[in-house]
């Protein structure tokens, strides 16, 4: 692997030329509507590389430019992002100068697009999350950071573990990525397994709602998640030395945060450093967090302790740390970096091991996907006067990227990029001081895209290569799934026609997926079955589980004929699929005040090795869980439509979408039991998601620094099974209000977040109540000369009320955090 990164660095350092003499600049000033300057705002020439701020008159200066003509990004949190070309002659000095309006926030996308596009310019559902936002929201997990957005929710597997969910989707039908490469940890497997980010590095996150296959694969069906914190830097330092310290603590859960980041570089050469650390005790909730009833009848809880106003065993431990380099010039660059990624967490509502014979699990779910599950009979667990030891989850990860980009410039090539990333992970399931189970997952990922300029009737575009490799196994009492090795290989095309006000994106994209087993499974366990598998009788005609030498059974020996399991000893399956996903759209008014676009997909997804080859007792979920080496792949037609109004008093966003699933993947309950658990197998059925989302901002005052503004946020989501009804754990609809004043230094926002109750519940899945947050916050931000200062004070849940998730697999045993306060500080120099 090392060798590998080596070799693409001496290839890329080779093709990139020395920066080419010119005698031209580019300087400005960057000021409001009064004309007050903006400090600290990020100012970038993409074409060459270069980077810059603002000082404390706003102004900025390029020097040394060739002669051509170039694209200027500048970048404000508080006032948002602007492009425009500029064109530089030899020997000429271009002075420019940049008005922001902060009522007209624009914000760019670089994860949708092959270049840098104004999120109203894509047909895509897009949402886009700045450092200020990021601050604003900032959880100890991802999907808690993002779950307030449109359209996105979180698992909320305690504290520790919580991964996004879009649309409905998670699981592997989410793909979380960082800087454009998948994560390489086990949260796509299991629920109980965290996301291997920490939000407080991040500069920016890029949600895309919807199907996102073309660029990043076909388990990116219900969308991605792009976490960017430039561990790779792609531009030329602005100085020697740049970056922020951050500090944050919270009362509900006595949390310690602390975040470092450092940017700089000298002459051609630029580095970035980051480093954080998150501790926590249990947090406070407000009140018991079981749900009345779920064990009235019994009386093992006569001697369990007082409830003592907090969740037993939420706390967490996370340590985070980064190094990359880079070499840049005018055509480009090439870089790497090293993280490493370590988490102690406690996984609440639960122990491991002592669940006895008779009991009504509540299976809510095996995350391979987050809605893939039938609904599921909640947890009635009874202990028999046996003390649950405490679970926690100790996790290690070491990661290395590569990357790199050189500018062609012939007359059709425009830029050539490449991405390596390779992930060493593992975590310890521990029960008490005892290893449970272990799981270690290698992962490998590489891309290779090139840019091209316009032709035929294409105004630009890109074509690329993506390989994925996993090999994973796990050891111990829940060593649900063989240890498997699951190859990927895909290309992919996207075009684009531009016409101005209009324009029209093609894309398609052929993959060929192999999942084997590396170690026989073995289907005996401790009962007999006399139940079918729904779906099973269908095969995939891609791969009868490839060689005969690998398991010995005939064309009648299907596996839908479960009699058969008890017999089958040292199984190895080996599958091969082949995937194809197309996209069209289209997107109007550009360079008007209203916007529309559209967006058709057609996707088909393989199954995961966890939905092929499990076979064994998931304690975490309480189940017995049984894959199928026959199930086919799913595929689904996507539909997204959007309407857009960019400026004037009023600004938002409405999209509406619908996917239409053909042998959608799941769990069923097979009304079996083994190994004294509930047994759930994966089948396939026919299914729809349909809904939508609003993001309206209405200006109630707007004079300069004064500015007043309305926010309301709306989304919606169904999820059916052609047959066998809803699909579990949907997020219920959720409206939210939000009034935010802003000054000059001072803003102040006050909200309330309304979740409705769930009532549209799958088959032996309960309801849920809604509930309403009230939330208030205020900042304060000073300069001292190019240095910014900030306070931010949170209140969350200022009502102290009770709610659940009913996204969660634990929603039955597990509350959301009641009142807290979170003060935090932020220096930037």
């Amino acid at each position: 692997m090392f060798p590998a990164i080596g070799h693409l660095c001496r290839v890329a350092l080779f093709c990139l030329p020395l920066t080419l003499f010119a005698g031209g600049s580019i300087k400005g000033k960057v000021l409001t509507e009064t004309g007050e300057p903006i400090r600290q705002a990020k100012t970038m020439i993409l074409d060459l590389k270069r980077l810059g701020k603002t000082d404390t008159e706003g102004s900025f200066h390029f020097a040394d430019v060739p002669a051509g003509t170039y694209s200027l990004q500048i970048s404000s949190d508080i006032f948002g992002n602007r492009i425009q070309e500029v064109t530089v002659a030899d020997g000429q000095d271009v002075d420019i100068q940049v008005v922001f309006d902060i009522s007209i926030h624009e914000d760019l996308t670089i994860t949708a697009t092959p270049k840098r596009k104004s999120v109203s310019d894509v047909a895509q559902a897009i949402g886009v999350m700045n450092e200020t936002d990021l601050q604003q929201k900032m959880e100890p997990t991802l999907g808690e950071t993002l779950a307030r957005e449109p359209g996105v929710s979180a698992t909320s597997f305690g504290a520790g573990s919580s991964r996004p969910v879009i649309r409905g989707l998670g699981g592997d039908r989410i793909r979380i990525l960082e800087g454009g490469i998948g994560t390489g940890d086990a949260s796509n497997v299991s629920a109980d397994h965290a996301v291997t980010i920490d939000p407080s590095t991040a500069e920016r996150v890029e949600i895309l709602r919807g199907p996102a296959s073309l660029r990043y694969g076909s388990n990116a069906i219900g969308g991605v998640v792009n976490v960017i914190d430039n561990r790779i830097p792609e531009f030329t330092a602005s100085s020697p030395l740049s970056g922020s310290v951050s500090a944050r603590g919270n009362s509900g859960s006595d949390e310690q945060a602390f975040a470092v980041r450092l940017n700089g570089g000298v002459g051609q050469f630029a580095y970035h450093a980051d480093f954080s650390s998150t501790e926590t005790e249990d947090y406070e909730i407000p009140s018991p967090p079981e749900l009345e009833g779920d064990h009235e009848d019994e009386g093992e809880h006569e001697d369990e302790e007082p409830f003592n106003g907090t969740l037993e065993n939420s706390a967490l431990e996370n340590t985070k740390g980064t190094l990359g380099l880079s070499y840049v010039t005018d055509r480009g660059f090439v870089g790497f970096s090293v993280t490493s990624y370590e988490s102690d967490y406690g996984v609440p509502g639960h122990g491991h091991g002592h669940e006895e014979d008779g009991h009504d699990h509540d299976h809510e779910g095996e995350e391979e996907d987050d809605h893939e599950e039938d609904g599921h009979e909640e947890d009635e667990h009874g202990h028999e006067g046996e003390e649950e030891e405490q679970v926690r989850i100790d996790l290690d990860q070491r990661r290395i990227d590569g990357r790199g980009e050189i500018r062609v410039d012939s007359d059709f090539l425009d830029v050539l990029n490449m991405r390596i990333g390779y992930t060493d992970y593992d975590h310890q399931e521990l029960e008490g001081d005892a290893i449970g189970t272990t799981f270690e997952n290698e992962y490998l990922e590489m891309r290779g895209e090139v840019v091209h300029k316009a032709w035929g009737p294409f105004t630009s575009g890109s074509f690329g290569v993506q390989y994925n490799q996993r090999d994973f196994s796990a050891e111990g009492a829940e060593a649900f799934v063989p240890a498997n090795e699951n190859d990927t290989l895909a290309v992919y095309l996207y075009e684009e026609m531009d016409r101005g006000n209009w324009s029209i994106v093609v894309g398609s994209r052929f993959s060929r997926q192999n999942s084997k087993t590396t170690e026989p499974i073995n289907r005996d366990h401790d009962h007999d079955h006399d139940h079918d598998h729904e779906g099973e009788d269908d095969h995939d005609d891609e791969g009868e589980h490839g060689e005969e030498d690998d398991h010995d059974h005939d064309d009648d020996d299907d596996h839908g004929d479960d009699d058969d399991h008890d017999e089958i000893e040292g199984e190895l399956f080996d599958r091969d699929f082949d995937g194809l996903s197309a996209s069209i759209g289209f997107v109007y008014g550009k360079e008007s005040d209203y916007g529309f676009s559209t967006n058709v997909t057609y996707t088909e997804r393989a199954p995961t090795p966890e939905e092929l080859f499990s076979f064994g007792p998931h304690l975490a979920t309480s189940a017995f869980e049984i894959g199928d080496p026959d199930l086919k792949k799913e595929s689904s037609i996507g539909l997204d439509v959007q309407f857009r109004k960019k400026s004037g008093p009023v600004t938002g966003e409405i999209s509406l979408f619908t996917n239409r699933f053909d042998d959608f993947i799941y769990e069923a309950a097979t009304g079996e039991e083994a190994d004294g658990l509930d047994e759930f197998a994966f089948v396939q059925e026919d299914a729809e998601l349909y809904g939508g989302e609003a993001h309206l901002d209405i200006s109630l005052l707007h004079s300069d620094p004064h500015h007043l503004h309305l926010e309301l946020i709306y989304d919606y989501v169904r999820g059916e099974l052609d047959s066998s009804g809803n699909l579990p754990r949907i997020t219920p609809a959720r409206f939210g209000v939000m009034l935010e004043y802003q000054g000059d230094t001072f803003w102040v926002r006050t909200e309330a977040r309304v979740t409705e109750d769930q009532d549209d519940v799958a088959n032996l899945e309960t309801a849920t109540e809604g509930y309403t947050f009230y939330n208030a916050s205020a900042g304060y931000r000073w300069f001292v000369g190019s240095t910014l200062h900030q306070f931010l004070l949170r209140g969350n849940n200022l009502t102290d009320e009770e709610g659940r998730n009913h996204s969660s697999f634990l929603k039955d045993r597990v509350l959301l955090p009641g009142r807290n306060v979170t003060l935090s500080y932020q220096l930037k120099f």
